[in-house]
């Protein structure tokens, strides 16, 4: 079954057809680990201010390199890492 995915013919898609499948895909997988990320916020967990501020700003850089690429503007991707006592 060279070319099928889940019974999709990948080989055979339009690129319409390919950015839906992959978009759907992906984005699924970005809304799970966010969810994955909130969950953090549980109560088995400490963290600072600081530390809360530092990943949701990491998470809203991505979405807005993400809507300057749609845009038409590439953006380089970047990593994140939590910087200790950022604050103080």
């Amino acid at each position: 079954m060279a070319g099928k995915r889940k019974g999709i013919d990948v080989v055979h898609q339009t690129p319409a057809e390919k950015f839906v499948r992959l978009a759907e895909q992906r984005t699924g997988q970005a809304l799970k680990y966010i969810g994955l990320i909130g969950n953090l916020a549980g109560p088995g967990y400490e963290r600072t201010d600081e530390q809360v501020s530092q990943i949701l700003t990491a998470l809203q850089d991505a979405v807005d390199r993400v809507k300057d690429r749609f845009g038409g503007k590439p953006q380089a991707a970047a990593r994140f890492r939590l910087v200790p006592n950022a604050g103080e």
